[in-house]
C-alpha cells in the first residue's frame, strides 16, 4: 500500500507501470480484474485510468450494487491528504470472501455447502430473500463456482456450459427440420414467425415467471428457495459461468411446454417450420445471454444490448426483460431509459 501526493502522481504511476488503476473516494483501486466485466463496456473505464472517477460514477446513476464492486478490488494506495480510510468499508479486508456478510442481506452463506439447503434452512422472510437476490455477489470473480446441491448427482444438473445448449437442442431441431414438408417460401416465413414467437415468449417468461417475485410469487420459504434455483441465483451471482444459460433439463421442460399448444393448433405442415424457428430463437437467446455477460463488445447493437442487460442486473431488475432484443420492452412499456 502506498501514498500518492496527487492525482497527477497516480496518472504517472499508471503510465509508467501500465497497472490499470482508478481513484475513487480518495482510494486508488486496481481495476484490471474488473475492467472487461464493466456493464457499460471496458472503454468507459479505459478513458479514466489513472484518474478520479467520483464524478462520472455519480453522473451515470450507479446504484449501491455498483458501489459494492469496490469491495472486491485490490487497493493500491491512497491519495495523500485525503481521509485515508474513507474507502476502507469497501475493501476486501472487511469482506470474508464473496459471502455477503457485510451486504444489506442478513443471510450468512457457507460456500462449502450447497446453497439450496441453506436457503431452505434459513427460513427466509420476504424482505431477506429479495434483498439477497438483488445484491450481486459475483461481479469481479466470474470463475469462482458456487455450489447449489450437496449431492454431486443433483449438482451435475445445475451446471451448463454455453456450448451445451446447441448440443442439446441441435438434434431436436434436426428432427423437426427433417419432418418439414412445406415449400421453401412457407418454411422461411414460419422460421421467422417462430423466431419472433420465441422472443415474445422469452419476454413473458422472464417477466412473469423468472421475476414472479414482482407479481404473484407466494411468500413461503419453500417457494422462495425454489425461485432462487429458478432465477434468483442468476441475479445474486450474475457472472457464474455454469449457471448462466438455462440448464438442459428445465430447458427440455420449457420446450415441451411451449411447443404443446402449437402441436394442438397447427397441422404438421406448419408446425415443424414453426418449431424450427422457435428453437433457433431459443438457442440464440441463451447464447446471446452468455455473450452479454462474458464479452465486451466495443460498439454496435451488441454493445447497446449488453449495457441494457447489465442495467437490468445492476440498476433496475423490475424493467428491461428483453434479453435477445429490446422490442417487447418498448411494446409493454418496461424499457430501461
Amino acid at each position: 500500500m502506498r501514498d500518492f501526493k496527487s492525482e497527477q502522481e497516480v496518472l504517472q504511476y499508471y503510465e509508467e507501470t501500465k497497472h490499470r488503476v482508478v481513484i475513487f473516494e480518495g482510494t486508488v483501486y486496481d481495476v484490471d480484474s474488473y475492467i472487461s466485466q464493466h456493464p457499460g463496456g471496458q472503454e468507459f473505464l479505459v478513458n479514466y485510468l489513472g484518474k478520479v472517477i467520483d464524478e462520472p460514477f455519480e453522473e451515470h446513476g450507479h446504484t449501491n450494487s455498483a458501489r459494492l464492486i469496490f469491495r472486491d478490488l485490490d487497493k493500491v494506495g491512497y491519495i495523500f491528504g485525503e481521509t485515508q480510510h474513507q474507502g476502507s468499508d469497501l475493501s476486501k479486508a472487511n469482506i470474508k470472501g464473496l459471502d455477503g456478510l457485510q451486504l444489506k442481506s442478513t443471510i450468512k452463506i457457507d460456500y462449502n455447502r450447497g446453497l439450496y439447503k441453506q436457503m431452505l434452512d434459513a427460513n427466509l422472510s420476504w424482505d431477506d430473500y429479495i434483498t439477497f437476490i438483488n445484491e450481486p455477489k459475483h461481479l469481479v470473480n466470474p470463475i469462482r463456482d458456487i455450489k447449489v446441491f450437496d449431492n454431486w448427482f443433483l449438482e451435475l444438473f445445475t451446471k451448463t456450459p454455453w456450448w451445451g445448449i446447441p448440443m442439446a437442442f441441435g438434434p431436436i431441431f434436426y428432427y423437426h427440420f427433417s419432418q418439414v414438408e412445406a415449400d421453401w417460401l412457407t418454411f422461411i416465413a414460419f422460421i421467422l414467425i417462430g423466431t419472433i414467437s420465441w422472443q415474445f415468449t422469452e419476454y413473458i417468461l422472464h417477466r412473469f415467471l423468472f421475476h414472479s417475485e414482482d407479481y404473484w410469487l407466494p411468500n413461503h420459504p419453500l417457494v422462495l428457495a425454489h425461485h432462487f434455483i429458478l432465477h434468483g441465483i442468476h441475479h445474486a451471482y450474475p457472472m457464474d459461468r455454469y449457471r448462466l444459460v438455462m440448464p438442459i433439463a428445465p430447458g427440455y421442460f420449457i420446450y415441451f411446454f411451449v411447443t404443446a399448444p402449437y402441436k394442438l393448433l397447427m397441422s404438421d405442415y406448419y408446425y415443424h417450420p414453426q418449431i424450427c424457428g422457435l428453437l433457433i430463437g431459443y438457442v440464440a437467446y441463451d447464447l446471446i445471454h452468455y455473450f452479454l455477460h462474458h464479452s465486451s463488445p466495443k460498439d454496435g447493437y451488441f454493445k447497446s444490448l449488453k449495457t441494457y442487460h447489465m442495467q437490468h442486473h445492476y440498476k433496475n431488475g423490475q424493467l428491461g426483460f428483453g434479453v435477445s432484443m429490446k422490442f417487447w420492452d418498448y411494446v409493454f412499456f418496461t424499457q430501461i431509459d
